[in-house]
Formats: C-alpha cells, structure tokens, sequence
C-alpha cells in the first residue's frame, strides 16, 4: 500500500528520479520545531537559502513554527506548492512556483508583491514581466484599479518608484 503522506525518503526518490537538482535540503516539519528553536538558528536557516517552498497543507503550519525570522521582513516566506505522493508533476510544480509572485493582502492600506522569473535579464522581459503581476494583482484586489491609490516599482537595489498615484 502507497502512503498518502510525503516522506522524506519519498521525497529525496522522487526528486531523483524527476531530475530536480535545485532543492537543497528537505525539512520536515516535525524536525523543524526541536531543531531550530532559537532565534540564531532560524536565523542561519533564513540566510542559507534563497528561497523556501512549503507543502500546501504544511504552509499555514510554518509561522508558528519559525515566527517572525521568516515572516516579519516578507522576503522569504515559503512558496506553496501543491506536492502530493504521488502521481505528481514535482518538476512542473517546483518551476511553477519558482516562476510565481506571491501576494500578501495585509489587513493595512499597503501591499506589497514580490515579482520575478528565474532566469529573466533583458529589461524588455522584465517589464514583460511587471506588466503581467500588476495584471494578476489587479484579479484579487478589490475593485481593481479603483482599489489601488499608489503603485511603486522597487528592484533590489533601488529606491521605490512612484508609477501610479490615484487622484482623490
């Protein structure tokens, strides 16, 4: 019989076998809590990675787990993916979400959305693709543009460009 739930021996066979040689290390969550207790230590797991991806039923577990280390700043909140067993595509879903933006509506007047394409140089390809996260910010904002009143672009070693300012 097949289990349901994603071990960590399944887990390193089937990142074998689907060839995906970018994920690193594999945590599970019950190892997480004992072994990263103190802030130090979630703070040198935030700083070894570029990037954390979560199951999605593990993901709403995470802040409990690792606290204000990986969610106070924003910049490294695990990406969900959708792994299951199997009879998954991991590859296809790991790329999925690394190709992704990740948008947190907070409860205040200011949102921020982190967009990027692995890979993406060319400054026609990343206005292509700003272009195409303010298109999917404006699905889930309220009211489309008439929610947003101010919109800035911000690249990693830039400050915040005002684009949009919405007139009142």
């Amino acid at each position: 019989m097949r289990p349901k739930r994603i071990t960590s021996e399944l887990a390193h066979k089937v990142l074998k076998a689907q060839a995906i040689p970018y994920i690193k290390q594999i945590l599970k969550l019950s190892k997480l809590k004992p072994d990263y207790k103190s802030f130090e230590w979630k703070k040198t797991l935030y700083d070894s990675y570029d990037v954390f991806f979560a199951t999605k039923s593990a993901v709403s577990l995470l802040p409990g787990v690792l606290g204000r280390v990986l969610y106070n700043k924003k910049r490294k909140i695990p990406v969900p993916v959708d792994l299951r067993a199997y009879g998954s595509n991991w590859k296809g879903e790991i790329e999925r979400a690394c190709n992704s933006s990740l948008l947190c509506l907070g409860s205040g007047t200011c949102s921020a959305v982190r967009s990027r394409r692995w890979g993406v140089t060319k400054g026609e390809e990343i206005m292509e693709n700003v272009f195409e996260a303010i298109d999917s910010v404006l699905q889930i904002v309220p009211k489309k543009w008439g929610g947003i009143k101010c919109l800035h672009l911000k690249f990693s070693n830039s400050v915040a460009l005002p684009n949009l300012r919405a007139l009142e």
